[in-house]
């Protein structure tokens, strides 16, 4: 005979902890756009998970102001809590990968631009791990360099973003040819 437990109150009570991470990304930067590539999910994900949060706690979180998003008191008092536990969670959750005798990974965050992934960085990475199996690669791609992460090292098509990053060593790696697609018309017609 299979004895039945009795539901736990406190996790049924628990909203989705996948809202809830919607919720942390979209205040810790006042935009669902940026919360959602923060998330690599759509901008409409977040927004569908937040109003879920919203619902289940029976009240606003955010004032919704043109483009941009500002937390209720409501919304603040949540977001400390949240993100107190969030980070009790992460750092738990460091030190038993720290104590692990099996995962001795070393751990790198790259950040880089959508297309610099794509179309440089993602040929490399199968040899980079074949070289490197103790690497554990965390990569962000990002057009907005100005707010890293902490600890995300960025790689930048630019040199310009030596200005925006403290400590940052430029070193190029390759050099980009551009080449200007222009009908004839207009090519004859620019000054040289």
């Amino acid at each position: 005979m299979t004895k039945h437990t009795e539901p736990d109150q406190t996790l049924i009570k628990m909203p989705s902890l996948t809202a809830v991470k919607s919720f942390v990304a979209a205040a810790r930067y006042q935009n669902f756009t940026r919360a959602a590539e923060s998330l690599c999910v759509t901008q409409a994900a977040i927004s569908r998970q937040v109003r879920e949060l919203e619902s289940f706690l029976g009240t606003e979180l955010f004032k919704r102001v043109g483009r941009s998003i500002e937390l209720t008191p409501t919304g603040s008092i949540f977001f400390d809590a949240v993100q107190l536990s969030f980070l009790n969670i992460a750092q738990a959750a460091d030190r038993i990968r720290k104590q692990s005798a099996t995962n001795t990974k070393r751990s790198l965050a790259l950040c880089c631009s959508p297309a610099f992934s794509a179309l440089w960085l993602s040929h490399r990475l199968p040899s980079f791990f074949s070289a490197n199996p103790d690497v554990d690669l965390q990569l962000v791609t990002t057009e907005n360099f100005l707010s890293l992460e902490p600890g995300c090292a960025p790689i930048s098509s630019s040199p310009s973003c030596r200005r925006y990053v403290k400590g940052i060593e430029v070193s190029p790696c390759f050099m980009t040819l551009f080449i200007p697609c222009v009908r004839r018309a207009i090519w004859r017609r620019i000054p040289r």
